[in-house]
């Protein structure tokens, strides 16, 4: 199992003894070892058989309470609640979700650069992203890790069809600045990762390109091997197939890096126009430095119809070969693009027709994870949701297989500023979980944040207003309690 051992110092910055780790999370101490200033890796296994467990019914009693706002934010400071509950009010008005990146644009126009990213430091930026300064980046990272909570950094740039960059200059200093991050993350308190997106390193019309032939020529889920990959990018330009073998060369010293530094890889899913490339691509790294552990994870979008098929192909590839497959399960955050271009082009919306469909195909998929999980051990997943329902379903299954997040590759998830009521409930009740902390400069970060709004929104008629009512619950309570 992929761990990153901050052992020098937790809260309070005490030296760890054996009285402390007597005192620690049981989750913490187990990954925790007595040397001073190193990180390692721990791997463990489950190689006992079980037989076919149901998908275990949600019960009345409950191991962690969500709704105990007090415990879940008793490190945030009472700004930190009052921006939360200032955001979330924003993010409540659909004209404002839905012009979000206009006002971004409007305000960084015609404001001072200095005065807008204030701004933007004070309200949205500082509450969905970090810094892009490399200490307060670390501090962010330390003062999750007192929390329990490890960090997974993303340089949060991201590209689409119709984004244009300055030439090959800007693919390569995104690159630089991405084994800077992983470095960086090497370095920060807990448990640590860096998620990438591959349109960061390449024209994403070339991406494009590569997998409209590679849709093309497939047949089912199945990956294809190197051998036909080769064939199929022959059939690319000269100025393509260069751009996919640089970027090749990118990702993989990426995930050498990574592996180097004791830092997990995330894959990100981007728009489905995009994934048949991004998973073939993340297969190969995972078939490359995924031999002994999981150090490259590719990401799941579960509110696609084929991400179950995807799913079993990959489980089935990674038994046949022998190498340990990393997941990260997500419901996905393209929705209204993806079903807006569906029906301009005129094809079947690849998107699950309910948002309960949607929640079953993601529960199902997890416990699919899970049960070879139990029975091989060479899985590691993120269970990345904002939805409790999904999580309390997943703490039943893990206790119903006899999974525990200390003894098994199992880890939860939430982006920074999203849900901290389920991370830091998480936390406290002794289960692996991390923030997905971006960080960049204010300007390249807006696209993320306007989808950030866009996301509140969009799911079950909008998670803003329950985002709001929980800071509110909080800061209520403490003003009364002055």
């Amino acid at each position: 199992m992929f761990r990153a051992l901050r052992l020098g110092q937790c809260k309070g910055g005490d030296v760890i003894g054996k009285q402390l780790q007597e005192n620690l999370p049981p989750h913490t101490a187990a990954i925790l070892r007595v040397i001073d200033s190193s990180r390692g890796i721990s791997s463990s296994s489950s190689n006992e058989s079980s037989g076919k467990v149901l998908v275990a019914e949600v019960t009345d009693e409950r191991v962690v309470d969500f709704t105990d706002v007090r415990k879940a934010f008793q490190t945030m400071s009472t700004g930190e609640i009052l921006r939360g509950a200032v955001v979330y009010q924003f993010c409540s008005y659909k004209f404002l979700v839905d012009h979000s990146m206009g006002l971004f644009d409007f305000g960084k126009k015609y404001a001072h650069k200095a005065l807008f990213e204030k701004i933007m430091k004070t309200s949205f930026y500082g509450h969905f992203a970090t810094s892009d300064e490399p200490t307060e980046i670390l501090k962010k990272a330390s003062d999750l890790w007192k929390s329990g909570i490890g960090t997974s950094l993303a340089y949060s740039v991201e590209h689409d069809m119709s984004a244009q960059l300055d030439g090959e200059s800007k693919y390569q200093e995104i690159f630089e600045e991405t084994m800077t991050c992983i470095t960086l993350a090497g370095k920060c308190d807990g448990e640590t990762s860096v998620a990438i997106k591959l349109t960061a390193f390449l024209p994403p019309t070339v991406l494009f390109s590569f997998n409209e032939l590679l849709d093309g020529m497939a047949e089912g889920p199945d990956v294809f091997d190197f051998d036909t990959i080769e064939k199929i990018l022959s059939q690319l330009s000269e100025d393509e197939q260069r751009h996919i073998s640089v970027m090749m060369e990118r990702v993989e010293r990426l995930a050498e890096h990574s592996s180097l530094q004791q830092v997990r890889l995330i894959v990100d899913a981007e728009h489905t126009y995009f994934q048949t490339a991004i998973r073939n691509i993340a297969i190969q790294l995972m078939k490359k430095f995924n031999q002994s552990e999981s150090v490259v994870l590719n990401t799941i979008q579960n509110y696609l119809k084929r991400s179950r098929g995807d799913l079993l192909a990959d489980l089935d590839l990674s038994r046949r070969e022998g190498f340990h497959l990393g997941v990260k399960m997500v419901r996905g955050a393209y929705m209204d693009h993806e079903r807006e271009r569906a029906e301009e082009m005129s094809y079947e919306d690849p998107i699950h027709n309910t948002y309960e469909d949607t929640n079953n195909n993601y529960n199902e998929n997890v416990y699919t994870l899970m049960q070879d999980m139990k029975l091989n051990g060479k899985i590691a997943m993120v269970i990345a949701s904002h939805n409790e329902e999904t999580v309390h379903i997943a703490m039943d299954n893990m206790a119903k297989l006899g999974l525990d997040t200390s003894k098994n590759d199992i880890t939860f998830a939430q982006l920074m500023g999203m849900c901290d009521h389920i991370t830091y409930s998480l936390s406290t009740a002794n289960y692996r979980v991390y923030k997905y902390v971006p960080y960049g400069p204010v300007v390249e970060v807006l696209p993320y944040l306007h989808r950030r709004a866009q996301e509140n929104q969009a799911v079950l008629g909008g998670r803003a207003d329950m985002e709001k009512k929980v800071y509110l619950k909080e800061l209520r309570r403490r003003v009364t309690e002055v």
